[in-house]
């Protein structure tokens, strides 16, 4: 897992463009066959992809966060940005087509990520965060992710964020995920 420590404010205004790229910007994170995991620790976030052609186990040692296992004391966002694919949490399996997303309440122990097809395999992108009570697992179709419309033509930034995770939809107050599509 690679670990980003926090930068003080006033030490990132003199980074150039190469120091702010080491420090902030997340590069190979869908590896085949891996699951890979960046911890920052603005908000203890832990950003992360998954791209199974063999079924992936999610598994950390629990020096780097001080528990048994990942979902202890967190909560875990996956969207589902490739092809088919399904993810097992402690025996069941949740089927995500293309944009559908996952949340992954505190307590779970066992996550397991699979493709479907190997020629077009799932590419999950995940997002864990500190969570403080328990919620149950629930599977979120992207005709169900809330829309948002952002940004004019103007500016050349409009956009639809679709909400997936967000304290309204899934009663958790520390994860809010969402997929940008133009």
């Amino acid at each position: 897992m690679d670990i980003r420590h926090a930068v003080h404010p006033e030490q990132a205004k003199t980074f150039d463009t190469e120091a702010l790229r080491q420090h902030f910007l997340i590069e190979n994170l869908f590896v085949q066959n891996q699951i890979q995991l960046v911890y920052s620790y603005y908000d203890r976030l832990i950003v992360g992809a998954a791209l199974p052609l063999a079924p992936l186990k999610l598994s950390i040692d629990p020096q780097i966060i001080g528990c048994a296992t990942l979902l202890e004391r967190r909560e875990l966002g996956v969207i589902n940005i490739g092809g088919k694919g399904a993810v097992s949490v402690d025996g069941e399996s949740f089927e995500l087509e293309r944009r559908d997303g996952l949340f992954v309440g505190m307590g779970a122990a066992d996550i397991q990520f699979s493709s479907q097809d190997d020629a077009n395999p799932a590419k999950f992108y995940l997002a864990c965060a500190p969570a403080h009570t328990h919620h149950p697992t629930r599977r979120i179709a992207f005709a169900a992710a809330e829309p948002m419309e952002m940004g004019a033509p103007e500016q050349c930034n409009e956009r639809t964020i679709r909400k997936y995770i967000h304290p309204d939809g899934v009663p958790s107050c520390q994860l809010v995920m969402g997929m940008t599509t133009l």
